[in-house]
């Protein structure tokens, strides 16, 4: 539960295997969720029972142009972040969850803030507002310096030349 709440790394539940009585113990998954279901079922069911895990790769997840949680992005980033905050309801009676809890709150504001940087960087270079991008790029290495392998990707792509196709050609 605490690595839960620290990081809410969320594995697809077609990987997982919960027992019938576990998952009628805790009421299955709760209507009326949108993004946090996922997160909300696994927390729900570690306080119930324990959990075990292993390495073996048991299905495959494939992510589709327009897919990955459906929804806008930042309407889901805010739904995680109230979500997470909600929890301090049951976590406040435990330190070690609480003090989980908050670090897993203040991690998802950085991912957050960091891929909110990047869609800016990313647009502003598409666009080829080269001034514009150059203070979000050096934020992104400066508080994010993981992102700078996707950033220079990102530069890359887009200051390669243009190539147009003429008629006939291939």
């Amino acid at each position: 539960m605490e690595r839960l709440l620290r990081r809410s790394w969320i594995v697809p539940p077609a990987v997982v295997l919960v027992s019938a009585d576990a998952f009628r113990a805790i009421g299955g998954f709760t209507p009326g969720l949108r993004f946090v279901e996922d997160l909300d079922f696994y927390l729900r069911l570690s306080r119930h029972t324990d959990a075990a895990e292993h390495q073996a790769v048991i299905a495959e997840y494939r992510m589709h142009p327009g897919g990955g949680g459906g929804g806008n992005v930042a309407d889901n980033q805010e739904l995680l972040l109230q979500y997470l905050a909600e929890q301090a309801t049951w976590t406040a009676a435990d330190p070690i969850l609480e003090r989980a809890r908050r670090d897993g709150l203040a991690s998802w504001q950085r991912e957050i803030d960091r891929v909110n940087r990047y869609f800016v960087l990313r647009d502003r270079a598409q666009k080829r507002r080269w001034l514009a991008a150059v203070p979000e790029g050096v934020d992104l290495a400066i508080h994010h310096p993981r992102s700078l392998r996707d950033v220079a990707g990102l530069w890359a792509r887009a200051i390669r030349p243009r190539t147009r196709s003429t008629p006939g050609s291939r």
